[in-house]
Parts: C-alpha cells; structure tokens; sequence
C-alpha cells in the first residue's frame, strides 16, 4: 500500500523536488492551476449574483486574474447592492478598495519584514521589472534572489518568461502598493520615477524611460529622450503615440524644443488634423527663429520645407488660421548673420 503526503504551503517545502518531479513521483498544484479562467469566474460569481453583465463580469476576470480570495471578497461586498451601487464599485474596482486593501495589508504585507517591504513598495513603480530595474530604484544588490523568493512564496510576483528574467506584480497588488506609497512617501516618488527613467534610459528602452522622466515631472529628460525616436515614429506611422506624449509637456517645454514642435506638427499632419499641424509648424518657425545659430537657420528651412511641400493641400482645405499662417510662411528664411 503506498504513502500519498499531501502538503499546502506558501513557499516551496524544503525537499528535493526536482528530484521528485524527474521520478515523476511529484504532482504540484502551482497557483497559475488554482487561478480561475474565465468562463469559472462567470460560473461562480453568477451563482450569488446572477444580474451581473457580461462586461463586469469581464472585467472582475481581467482585474483579480482569476485570484480565488479577491473573488470571493468582492462577490461578498457585492450581495444585497443595487444595480447602480453595483456597478460604482465595479467601476472603481482597484486595489485600494477597502475590501481588498484590508486584505492585502492584514493578511500579506504587515507580516513581512521591513526591508522586504520597502522593496515592494519602490518597485511597485515598475509596470515590469528585471534585476537591474528593481536595483536602481531599490537600491539592493540581490535584487533577482528577492524577486525569485517573492515568487516561492506566493506574494502576487509572476515571472513573465522561462528565464525568470522579468517579473511584473499582480495588478490589484501593484495598485494597492501604489497606493500606500502615495500615502507614505508622497515625496520620494519623483525620485524613484526619476533613477527608473535613467536606468531605462541607459538601457535604450527609451518609450519606458520617457514614461517614467514624465511621472517625475523630469520634462527636460523627457525631451531629450523623446527627440531621439520621434522622427522614426512619425516614418513608422505610430503618430497617435507620439502626440499623446508631446501632449504630456508643458506648452512652455515644447517651445523650448522647436525640434519637437516640428514633429508634432507632423503627428497631426498624419492624424488629419491640418489645423493644429499649421499651428505647430508656425509656432516651430518662430521658436527657431529665437536662435541665432546654425540649429536655429537649418530648423526654419526645415519646418520652410515641411510647409510648401504641402502648402497646395493647406490651402485647397478649411484649416484654422490659413491665412496668417501662409502669409508669415512665404517669406524664405533668411541666413544667420555672421
């Protein structure tokens, strides 16, 4: 008669269980196994609360990534609430909710020790990280041992690859740390965004480090990152992107930058938005001409070549102030004195 030793734990037991696992005399149950798929999530939560729409329904799965315990906190709260309360707190649905906050902080983070918390926190500013990443806004030098251990012991970490490389956090998890970090080091976080975009900046993962340059408000590093890849985004067509970051900068910014202005008036030229192209393209024109040097001639030739290459199709169309723009645009620029 053979022995079966069940064992439920957190963290990997200490036992050689690769060794177990080569004999095939291991069976695991991992937590991506215990997760809830879709169709088990719509299953369960209708079971209590029938009345729930496809797209709440979507979105609790989307939210909780089939996590058993936030589920279960959630269809809780969720019994004997109107429609419309139902749908507010769905609407809202983030780790900072009462009911899943007092959960994560009672059951998970409080009895973890102070160090590991202080990494969870400054890291929970990563939407992936490596190593390297959580070295430069942690400070620690065993960042990879501590990321494979929050993995062991089931603390909301999931490896992204087979190398265990990149690990991101459980998306509720990341919201409620964010949140305490708000709350606790309103100060530092400008900081930690500020040494993230650098590090990525080294790395060339210049759409990253120019996210994180501009959540710590850091709108020169922002510029000169953006500088680098816009004129390939606007050959590549990804112009919906760059306009939304050079929206992100202040208008004082972007005057600084005539370079930048010139592309953003490309993105619009792109998006259709002939106005706002003529508009940045006058507002380049005049930035550059604020410079006395060779940048400053070479940038108003360009933005005079963008402008009559298309001035035939400006003018055929009903764009916002055609006439001042041509009028101030058909005088070719003159060379920098010396």
């Amino acid at each position: 008669m053979g022995l079966h030793l069940i064992i439920s734990t957190r963290a990997d037991p200490p036992l050689a269980l690769s060794r177990l696992r080569a004999r095939g005399q291991l069976a695991e149950l991992r937590s991506s196994s215990l997760r809830f798929r879709e169709d088990e999530v719509t299953k369960w939560m209708r079971s209590n609360l029938p009345h729930l729409s496809p797209e709440h329904l979507n979105l609790l799965s989307e939210k909780t990534e089939g996590w058993v315990a936030a589920l279960q906190i959630i269809r809780s709260s969720l019994v004997e609430r109107d429609a419309q309360e139902m749908n507010l707190m769905l609407a809202g649905l983030s780790g900072s909710q009462q009911f899943v906050f007092d959960f994560l902080a009672d059951e998970v983070f409080k009895r973890l020790p102070e160090d590991m918390q202080e990494f969870l926190l400054r890291t929970s500013i990563l939407q992936q990280m490596d190593a390297s990443a959580c070295m430069a806004v942690a400070g620690v030098q065993d960042a990879q041992s501590i990321l494979e251990e929050l993995e062991k012991q089931n603390l909301f970490v999931a490896s992204l690859d087979s190398q265990k490389k990149w690990y991101r956090y459980h998306y509720l998890f990341r919201e409620f740390l964010l949140n305490r970090l708000q709350r606790a080091e309103t100060e530092s976080i400008a900081g930690l965004e500020r040494c993230a975009g650098a590090h990525y900046e080294s790395q060339s993962e210049l759409e990253v480090a120019l996210s994180h340059y501009l959540n710590a408000r850091e709108f020169e590093s922002a510029a000169r990152v953006v500088a680098v890849f816009a004129a390939d985004y606007v050959e590549r067509g990804r112009v919906e992107v760059l306009h939304r970051y050079f929206s992100a900068f202040p208008v004082e910014v972007m005057k600084a930058h005539p370079e930048l202005l010139l592309q953003h008036g490309n993105a619009h030229w792109r998006l259709g938005q002939t106005g706002a192209a003529i508009m940045a393209y006058e507002d380049a024109q005049t930035a550059f001409g604020l410079r006395s040097d060779s940048r400053g001639y070479a940038g108003r030739s360009h933005v005079w070549q963008r402008f009559t290459a298309r001035r035939d199709i400006i003018v055929r169309q009903s764009c916002y102030r055609p006439k001042r723009c041509l009028l101030r645009m058909q005088i070719t620029p003159s060379a920098p004195k010396r």
